[in-house]
């Protein structure tokens, strides 16, 4: 019995050897070393093509905007079935159109706020 009991003591050491020397095998940054940044890419927009986008995004929400509320108000003041549904139908898709926009020109101004 003496023989299992060093035998299983050998094997606990050189299991605990093998934890150290993975433990040796990481390498750990020293603290003067600075980390690495990584570099900001330049967007391939232009500052000029980007204004030129963003006012014509503008310019498109403002339309559908116009459309959209005007369809809404037409829609609720006919009365016959047929313009009420025609109305809502266009202020239906000039909503639509008008999120679109809106979102167009969300990312035009976080392009240029991050082109910078």
């Amino acid at each position: 019995m003496a023989t299992k009991r060093t035998a299983s003591r050998s094997l606990k050491k050189k299991s605990s050897s093998k934890k150290k020397s993975v433990r040796g095998k990481i390498r750990i940054a020293k603290k003067t070393e600075k980390p690495a940044v990584a570099e900001v890419k330049k967007l391939p927009f232009s500052e000029r093509k980007i204004k030129a986008k963003s006012y014509t995004a503008v310019r498109e929400i403002i339309i559908f905007a116009v459309i959209f509320v005007i369809s809404m108000v037409l829609y609720s003041v006919s009365s016959e079935e047929f313009y009420s549904n025609l109305f809502w139908i266009i202020s239906f898709l000039s909503g639509f159109a008008l999120l679109a926009f809106l979102i167009a020109w969300l990312v035009l101004a976080i392009l240029r706020y991050f082109g910078k």
